[in-house]
């Protein structure tokens, strides 16, 4: 695992064009094909990555919030909303719910989340690369390469899978 990280470290930024345009170019294989492929990289890089290794997305993302997030936090809180969104939300320039600090103020010491059970939508399926439509979201799996180790990884091995020079 030690590795993955060092060579996301390493690489993640001066990858990310590179990768960009790979996820692109995936547009024209066959969908089922890179979402199964994807699927499969996703179950392999989370068999070999350890979230609470690593933590970056809760210490440099801020996830949109649904009011079904904010009330399910408010409940696992035993907070009302209005207090939840006081003390740890903010609204940005779209008038969206976000988390108001980085690194997330629910991220403990040791990488875990306080509030995992209630954790909002967002950080649930975060990065994403399990999800259907992988190639139509070329933007999105670009910039999580840069904050997420698994996510650069299952970009690497479908670049070596689709022989991506």
């Amino acid at each position: 695992m030690e590795e993955i990280i060092a060579l996301w470290e390493k690489n993640a930024a001066k990858n990310q064009e590179r990768n960009f345009s790979f996820i692109r170019s995936l547009k024209f294989k066959s969908e089922s094909k890179v979402d199964r492929l994807a699927r499969e990289m996703h179950e392999e890089a989370f068999e070999k990555i350890d979230c609470l290794k690593c933590g970056n997305c809760c210490k440099v993302s801020k996830p949109l919030l649904s009011k079904a997030d904010i009330s399910r936090i408010a409940k696992h809180l035993n907070e009302p909303p209005r207090t939840i969104r006081e003390k740890y939300l903010m609204q940005n320039e779209d008038g969206d719910w976000t988390i108001n600090a980085s690194p997330c103020p629910f991220l403990g010491e040791a990488n875990e989340c306080q509030i995992y059970s209630a954790r909002p939508t967002n950080c649930k399926g975060f990065p994403y690369t399990h999800k259907s439509g992988f190639a139509s979201r070329s933007y999105q799996h670009a910039a999580n390469t840069i904050v997420c180790p698994a996510a650069y990884y299952v970009v690497e091995r479908m670049k070596d899978i689709f022989r991506y020079r």
